[in-house]
């Protein structure tokens, strides 16, 4: 999650925003970006100041713009991508983002209840005031709707209000998490091939080898320096920049004396 979209314990959780107030700030902002008095003036819904904070915190829009989260709302024909960017959203504030997943790992299974994430976000301390709490579920619930999780039943007749999701919590977690460790692998592959790109990628590894007491210090930068307490110092140059991933890993396992087949 970003810096930004993180949340200090005891600071106040978003109110006062519901599905259609969030979509009709969004698309305000998407006609008359970076004007205030005219998106105050196309927007036409309810709470401005707590729907635009609320888009504030979840990373959907930054200064009377649209963020990369929030143009992939706003210009995706794809409701699937739609839905994808809401939930990365939600994933990127810490207390939506914790709750989800204390939820998912307590087996809640197509049901969570407004008590139990009241519960949680009370006991970790996130929210203002109770009163707060109460008041932040119903948007929690409305941005897990626009994200596809699950639907909000106002509680009636003495039943408390929970959202109903379309699938076990914890499968769209794991989901979620699964393709979200791909991507970051998928980005440290390409950072890694990039070099000459203006991406830079330096792992450190260090070795000792106590029976001729060399000490090899060996980077991407194509430098590797060994010191021996014995010998004068070497400079070894090696250029990886048009190597592969095979032909780097080659390189380290003879470096390390592993010469064992994987």
């Amino acid at each position: 999650m970003t810096e930004e979209n993180m949340t200090r314990e005891g600071a106040a959780l978003p109110i006062g925003a519901n599905k259609d107030n969030v979509e009709k700030l969004l698309e305000a902002i998407k006609r008359k970006s970076g004007d205030e008095k005219g998106i105050n003036a196309t927007y036409g819904g309810a709470q401005f100041a707590s729907v635009k904070r609320a888009l504030d915190t979840l990373g959907l829009i930054k200064d009377y713009t649209l963020t990369e989260l929030g143009r992939n709302i706003m210009y995706s024909a794809d409701e699937t991508e739609k839905k994808g960017a809401y939930l990365k959203a939600i994933m990127s504030y810490e207390p939506y983002e914790y709750c989800l997943n204390y939820l998912a790992q307590s087996k809640c299974g197509k049901e969570i209840k407004a008590s139990d994430v009241k519960n949680y976000w009370g006991k970790n301390n996130y929210g203002s005031s109770e009163r707060n709490r109460e008041d932040a579920f119903p948007i929690f619930a409305c941005f897990l709707e626009l994200a596809g999780i699950g639907e909000l039943i106002i509680g009636r007749r003495g039943n408390e209000s929970r959202i109903n999701c379309s699938v076990e919590l914890d499968k769209i977690i794991n989901e979620y998490d699964a393709n979200r460790n791909i991507k970051m692998e998928e980005s440290q592959s390409e950072s890694m091939l990039s070099g000459d790109k203006g991406t830079s990628y330096e792992p450190v590894v260090e070795m000792s080898m106590t029976s001729n007491e060399i000490e090899c210090d060996s980077k991407f930068t194509s430098e590797t320096h060994v010191n021996s307490k014995k010998q004068p110092i070497v400079n070894i140059n090696v250029d990886m920049s048009d190597w592969d991933i095979e032909k780097i890993t080659a390189f380290f396992k003879a470096l390390y004396g592993d010469y064992t087949n994987d």
